[in-house]
């Protein structure tokens, strides 16, 4: 009897153990699911916070990028103008160089036109001009050239079609207003091209769409990109530059109609 008693206890004692332990890890799992709960929440705040630091980086970098643009509104780039050694070591000798040939025809054309009443000498019209590394060898520098005034700089893009002077078959240059100015014909190419200064995000971003199949063309005017889907008229600008180029139909590039734009890079 005693013995039957002894083993009925025991088994009692080994199912309260039995027990105590499955109210342990009951206890556990119930610690676990509480932290898990405290991790999900602290990742969903933790996402938000770098959802919000993202954006706010998003949006110093495109102020950053539109004060740098601005910096540059009063530059142009200047491609395939030739030059000594001598003009490229004198700053002075350089930007006659650059007012002489790239600009004087321009603003020739504007006095002809009575857009200006004179002329500016090459100390009114430019501050400065600086040479760049050239992107290969032997190849022509690029060469950046600030304006003193931007209405200047506007009047040369302006007339950039009409005036700037363009390379004729077997490499006679001429000055394409010479023969009354924008004829709607197809002409020689620039013989000393001109552009707006991007930044490099911006340059970047311009590269981007013009290597999209979707995109027929894209350019620049004042630093802002406007692009042309394919088979379509519609002008459309591109409002921020961080985003991947897959947003190019969503919400992030504006569907307002610009109209014409003449400064194509």
């Amino acid at each position: 009897m005693n013995a039957k008693l002894n083993s009925i206890l025991d088994q009692l004692s080994t199912i309260t153990k039995r027990l105590d332990k499955v109210d342990l890890l009951s206890k556990q799992l119930s610690n676990i699911e509480g932290s898990m709960k405290t991790l999900t929440a602290d990742n969903t705040a933790m996402k938000k916070s770098i959802e919000s630091n993202t954006e706010a980086i998003s949006t110093i970098q495109s102020n950053q990028n539109r004060m740098d643009q601005y910096n540059r509104s009063w530059s142009v780039r200047i491609m395939e103008l030739p030059l000594t050694e001598e003009e490229e070591a004198d700053p002075f000798h350089l930007v006659a160089t650059v007012y002489e040939k790239v600009f004087l025809p321009l603003l020739t054309g504007a006095k002809e036109k009575k857009i200006i009443q004179r002329i500016p000498s090459c100390e009114q019209l430019l501050e400065r001009a600086h040479v760049l590394p050239a992107n290969k060898a032997g190849a022509t520098k690029p060469i950046i050239c600030r304006f003193l005034n931007r209405d200047y700089r506007a009047i040369c893009f302006r007339l950039k079609k009409s005036y700037a002077t363009r390379v004729e078959s077997g490499g006679a240059r001429t000055r394409a207003g010479a023969s009354g100015g924008d004829t709607g014909e197809v002409r020689p190419k620039y013989a000393f091209p001109f552009y707006e200064d991007p930044t490099a995000a911006t340059f970047k971003k311009l590269k981007e769409l013009q290597a999209d199949p979707r995109v027929e063309a894209c350019w620049s005017v004042n630093g802002l990109l406007r692009y042309r889907l394919a088979g379509s008229e519609q002008v459309k600008r591109v409002n921020h530059l961080t985003p991947s180029i897959l947003s190019l139909n969503n919400i992030l590039y504006s569907e307002r109609d610009f109209g014409s734009c003449s400064q194509i890079l």
